[in-house]
This record gives structure tokens, C-alpha cells and sequence, in this order.
């Protein structure tokens, strides 16, 4: 079985035996870029070589072929993300990284508009007649530059590419793990 754990700054790959003994293991730097302040990327196919070539050098370690491997299992950070073509499987940009801040204005637009201050004072005031804690935990929602879906409404409006591809029915959208099995599976 393979064990490979895809982070911010480290990939790691582990080979472990029918007993879960660890038979062999390597680990990779991840490069992480930084276009402008506050961005933060990874290069999809950088990630990718980088991967292929941790798994390919733990299973060499443990002293086996790739034809003995009866699992995989694939541990990433779930909030950094990609768009690519659905035909050629060229992706559109970098991955956008949980850690990235090029949405904060979009954060704090959709912080400070009316709709969310509706949600909240109308959860506070179901929170105040029923006491249920889930209107308060509604009341105290926000978004952070965390959040996928403000990232990704980003993407949309800066990339002319991306917005086309998904009329054109032509765009896929995944996380670290999504595009690992792609590529995989491809």
C-alpha cells in the first residue's frame, strides 16, 4: 500500500507491508510560488512530476515493483484548487493555494453586504425566540480567503479562459486530489 501525503511545503510518500510496516519512504520539497504579494501557487505540473517521482522512489526503497502496489491512499490540503480544459488537460492557471489573499476584496465585500447582514440579524433573532445554537453559529458566519468558492468566483472574473471553458461545457475544477487522480486515471 501506498501512504502519500500532499502539503503546503512537503510531499511525503510511505510503502507500508500487509502488517502496516513501513517498507520504504521519500519526501519532496513542494515549490511554492509567490507571483505577487499575497499569492500563492503551486505549478500543477511541477506538483505532479514531483509526486510521480516521491511515490516512484519510495516504492524503489521499499524494494518492490509498482505492480506490487494494491492501494493508494492521497491525504492533500482541500482548500487549494484548479480549473483546467476538460479536453487537452491543460490547466488554466497555477493551483490557488488556501493560503492566498487575491480574493480578500471579494471576502470583505461579501463580509460587509446586506445579504450577510441580513443572515445575521435574522439568525440572531431566531437564535433569541428558540435558543437553537445553530441560529447563533449562523449568526456569527463569515467569510474568510479560505473559503474556495470566493477564490474561484475570482478565477471566474479575472480569467476570460476559465469563464468561455464553462460555457463551452470544456472546464473541470478540482482540489490537489482531484487533479492527482486525473492524472492518474488519464
Amino acid at each position: 500500500m501506498l501512504g502519500v501525503d500532499v502539503g503546503s511545503t512537503v510531499i511525503r510518500c510511505h510503502v507500508y507491508d500487509k502488517a502496516a510496516a513501513i517498507k520504504g519512504a521519500r519526501a519532496k520539497q513542494v515549490e511554492v510560488l509567490h507571483p505577487q504579494p499575497g499569492w500563492v501557487e503551486l505549478d500543477p505540473e511541477s506538483l505532479w512530476t514531483q509526486f510521480v517521482d516521491v511515490v516512484k522512489e519510495a516504492v524503489q526503497a521499499a524494494g518492490i515493483k509498482m505492480n506490487q502496489i494494491s492501494a493508494l491512499g492521497v491525504a492533500t490540503h482541500r482548500a487549494t484548487f484548479l480549473t483546467w480544459n476538460r479536453e487537452t488537460g491543460k490547466p488554466f492557471h497555477n493551483f490557488i493555494s488556501w493560503q492566498d489573499r487575491r480574493a480578500a476584496d471579494l471576502v470583505k465585500s461579501w463580509n460587509r453586504s446586506f445579504l450577510m447582514k441580513a443572515v445575521h440579524g435574522f439568525s440572531s433573532l431566531l437564535h433569541f425566540f428558540t435558543r437553537i445554537e445553530l441560529f447563533l453559529m449562523a449568526s456569527r458566519l463569515t467569510f474568510t480567503t479560505q473559503h474556495i468558492s470566493l477564490r474561484l468566483s475570482w478565477v471566474l472574473q479575472h480569467i476570460s479562459e476559465v469563464e468561455q471553458a464553462i460555457k463551452d461545457d470544456n472546464c473541470c475544477f478540482g482540489t490537489v486530489d482531484t487533479w492527482l487522480l486525473y492524472k492518474l486515471t488519464k
